[in-house]
């Protein structure tokens, strides 16, 4: 907004001010005297600058903006730790279960990462678990029930880092009798601090879709806030009046864990005071929690043409990479989408080029021409035939 008052203009200005017959040449005494006024004066107009481009939430500073959305009760998103399964070794005899040879706050290293043990983990499928013990004993597990061996562990560093480690825990202080510790699923994703820009963009959609007693936005809004849940969707009614259905993917994008589907159901709506406001939820909404699905499809590639000396394993491997991409581009707007149709002509358009093929005739999908996924369908992809590795 104060682009023309730099030091150059204004030092024009004031000069043109000043009388005709006056010496305003550089190094004369009214030259001498303006132009630190002006140099003065430019520097506070960039101040004034800054002031207004952060008195505005599109233009502001990380600082100012924090400040301008706390206004509204929006602060940024910490950074949060990774829940992980991990499975150890347990203690039985004849399949009756005695006890654990771990316990809450003991820490292990994986990769030079540390996590803490917090909690034990328990059945939450209707279907009933086995699990076998160290003496080779079956344990059957219903619903409701600890599983022995499995716990939730916490990774003690914060954001990403903690989603990608699986593999043999290493104990800080030795444990009597453990011979099994390893970290074997991701439960809840940890989180990055939210960026400024993401930050910026919810501050916006708060003002753009008010949230209000229960509406589709607030419901959108009060599952986002929730620790490791990615991706939103709210559908009114599905069991009839009174009933809400809430599809949830992970931070990461991913089709979310019993695990944090039942938190994310016990914040809104408790199952054992379903529908009495005891959560989130207003009374009289009924409120259920599902997750997404992969759907995995084989790719046929027919009669693909090479270029002279072309390095097909270096083919196959771009092809599997465009594949993971396009699918990722489907799935990371899953939830402003109901149905999606993916077509084989999408497909060879975005791998005919690819360096070393000459041609390919046509693309197939497994059982049909095109794809239709439904709002509760995430897409995965693999080359079926038709591309060869070296030979």
């Amino acid at each position: 907004m104060f682009e023309d008052y730099s030091y150059d203009n204004l030092l024009a200005e004031m000069l043109s001010n000043v009388a005709t017959d006056v010496d305003k040449r550089e190094g004369s005494i009214i030259f001498d005297t303006l132009s630190p006024a002006a140099l003065e004066l430019a520097n506070a107009y960039m101040g004034l600058d800054t002031i207004l481009n952060n008195a505005f939430a599109d233009s502001a500073e990380r600082d100012y903006l924090v400040k301008i959305a706390k206004e509204r009760g929006i602060t940024p998103e910490d950074s949060t730790s990774a829940i992980l399964k991990a499975e150890f070794n347990f203690n039985s005899s004849d399949g009756n279960y005695i006890g654990e040879v771990v316990s809450t706050g003991d820490r292990f290293n994986l990769d030079k990462i540390n996590y803490t043990l917090v909690a034990q983990m328990t059945n939450n499928t209707d279907v009933d678990i086995t699990v076998t013990d160290s003496d080779g004993n079956n344990i059957v597990v219903s619903k409701g029930n600890i599983i022995p061996g499995c716990w939730q562990i916490m990774c003690d560093t914060t954001g990403e880092e903690g989603n990608k480690h699986f593999g043999t825990l290493t104990p800080i202080v030795t444990i009597s009798g453990l011979t099994k510790a390893e970290i074997t699923e991701l439960i809840i994703p940890g989180e990055e601090e939210e960026d400024t820009e993401t930050f910026r963009q919810r501050y916006f959609d708060s003002i753009n879709s008010d949230a209000f007693g229960g509406n589709r936005a607030n419901y959108i809004k009060w599952v986002k806030e929730m620790e490791g849940v990615g991706q939103v969707k709210a559908n009114r009614t599905p069991n009839g009046g009174g009933t809400v259905e809430i599809i949830i993917t992970d931070s990461e994008g991913s089709p979310a864990s019993d695990e944090l589907i039942n938190s994310v159901k016990e914040k809104l709506d408790p199952a054992e005071f379903t529908g009495l406001g005891e959560g989130i939820a207003p009374i009289g909404h009924s409120v259920t929690v599902n997750t997404v699905k992969y759907v995995s499809k084989d790719i046929y590639f027919n009669d693909v043409e090479y270029t002279e000396n072309a390095d097909k394993d270096a083919i196959k491997l771009a092809v599997e990479n465009i594949l993971a991409e396009y699918a990722n581009e489907i799935n990371s707007d899953w939830e402003n989408r109901t149905t999606k149709k993916i077509y084989a002509a999408q497909i060879l358009a975005r791998c005919i080029d690819v360096d070393g093929i000459e041609n390919i005739e046509n693309v197939d999908i497994e059982d049909s021409s095109y794809i239709t996924l439904n709002e509760k369908q995430l897409i995965a992809f693999e080359i079926g035939g038709g591309l060869e590795w070296n030979t």
